[in-house]
C-alpha cells in the first residue's frame, strides 16, 4: 500500500512539473475582444475562427450589439475593437477623439425582384423613391409614370425589413440622396404600412423569389441568378451598373478619408449603393496591445481573401487600404 501510494505521489509530481514546464514554455493566452454592427458581426466571426486556427494562444471573442455600441465600448475600454456599419458622426469624433476608423471592408445594396417582373430592370434613384416610398401601389402605375415596359401587372410587393437593419440603414442613406425621399435613413424606418415586413436578408430573398410581384432588397452576399437584379443608375456618371464586389470595390477608388461616403461616386463603373464597414479602434487603449495590433495588420492584409466568403468586398489594393494600414503601422512603431 505504501509503495503504491510513493508511485501515485510520484506520478503526481511528474505531471504537475510537466505542466509546469509547458505552461513555462507555451506563450500566455490572451484575449480579443470584438463587439458592435450586426452587419460587420459575420465577417468579424470569419476572422475570428481563422486566425484562432492560426494562433492558437489567442481567443477572439466576438459580439454584436449594434455599431453604436460598438463604438461607445471601444471609446470606454469595455472591448478593443469595436465594429460599425458607418463611419462615426461629428458629435462622436468630437466626443471620442482618442477613436479611430480602421475600414475593413466594402458592402453593397442590391434591388432584387421576382424574374417574372421583367426581363431586365433598369433603376433610377426616382424610380427607386417612388417605389420604396409607396407613391406608386401597381406596376402600371410605375410604368406610366416613367414611361417603361414591365411585365408584371397588379399591384407592387415591396418587401421590407422588419428588425433594425445596416442594410435598411444603406439604403435608405442612398434614397436620402433625393430631395423627394420622405422617410430621411436609418436601421429602423417607418414604411407605409402596405408593405411586407420580414426578418433579415435571407427573409426577404425567400419571398421575392417566390412572388411574382416582389420587390426589394438585400446585402451583396445574397445576390444570385435565383433573381431579376437591378441595375442601378449611378446619379453621378449616368451609368446604371449592377451590384458586383467589383462594383462596389470601384466605389472607393481614390479614397482619402476613411469617413468619406461611397454613394454615388463619379467614377465610371461604381456601384452607387456603396458603403465601407469599419473597426473603430481606441489609440491610447490598444498602443500598448500589440497582439491586437498584429491582428488587426492581419486582417488588413492576409484576411482580405476570406472578405468575399461572407459577401462583402475585400479593400485589397486600393487607397482605403493604404489609409487602414497607416494608423496600424504608426501604432506598432
Amino acid at each position: 500500500m505504501k509503495k503504491t501510494l510513493i508511485i501515485l505521489y510520484a506520478m503526481m509530481l511528474f505531471v504537475v512539473l510537466t505542466w509546469t514546464i509547458i505552461g513555462i514554455m507555451l506563450p500566455k493566452r490572451v484575449s480579443i475582444r470584438i463587439a458592435g454592427s450586426t452587419t460587420v458581426y459575420p465577417l468579424s466571426l470569419k476572422w475570428a475562427e481563422i486566425y484562432m486556427q492560426i494562433h492558437p494562444n489567442i481567443s477572439v471573442e466576438v459580439t454584436a450589439g449594434g455599431s453604436g455600441y460598438g463604438i461607445d465600448a471601444a471609446a470606454r475600454g469595455i472591448i478593443d475593437i469595436g465594429a460599425s456599419s458607418h463611419p462615426m458622426t461629428p458629435e462622436q469624433r468630437e466626443r471620442y477623439p482618442m477613436l479611430r476608423e480602421i475600414p475593413v471592408a466594402l458592402d453593397g445594396v442590391a434591388i432584387v425582384l421576382n424574374k417574372k417582373v421583367n426581363k431586365t430592370f433598369k433603376l433610377t434613384l426616382d424610380m427607386a423613391v417612388t417605389i420604396f416610398s409607396g407613391r406608386v401601389r401597381t406596376w402600371e402605375e410605375l410604368e406610366e409614370l416613367f414611361n417603361v415596359t414591365i411585365d408584371a401587372t397588379g399591384d407592387i410587393h415591396v418587401y421590407v425589413r422588419a428588425e433594425a437593419s445596416g442594410t435598411t440603414e444603406m439604403l435608405t442613406l442612398w434614397l436620402s440622396s433625393s430631395s423627394d425621399w420622405p422617410y430621411g435613413y436609418g436601421e429602423v424606418i417607418n414604411w407605409p404600412n402596405w408593405f411586407i415586413r420580414v426578418e433579415g436578408n435571407y427573409g426577404i430573398a425567400s419571398h421575392v423569389k417566390n412572388d411574382p410581384n416582389g420587390i426589394g432588397y438585400v446585402g451583396l452576399a445574397y445576390v444570385t441568378d435565383e433573381f431579376l437584379v437591378a441595375a442601378v443608375q449611378n446619379p453621378s456618371t449616368g451609368e446604371f451598373v449592377l451590384p458586383t464586389i467589383d462594383t462596389v470595390k470601384r466605389a472607393c477608388y481614390n479614397v482619402t478619408d476613411p469617413s468619406e461616403s461611397i454613394i454615388n461616386r463619379n467614377i465610371s463603373g461604381a456601384y452607387p449603393i456603396a458603403r465601407m464597414l469599419y473597426y473603430i479602434i481606441n489609440i491610447e487603449y490598444i498602443r500598448e496591445k500589440t497582439h491586437v495590433l498584429k491582428f488587426l495588420l492581419w486582417v488588413l492584409t492576409d484576411a482580405q481573401v476570406y472578405v468575399k466568403d461572407v459577401g462583402y468586398a475585400d479593400i485589397s489594393n486600393t487607397t482605403v487600404q493604404e489609409i487602414s494600414l497607416e494608423i496600424i503601422l504608426e501604432l506598432m512603431k
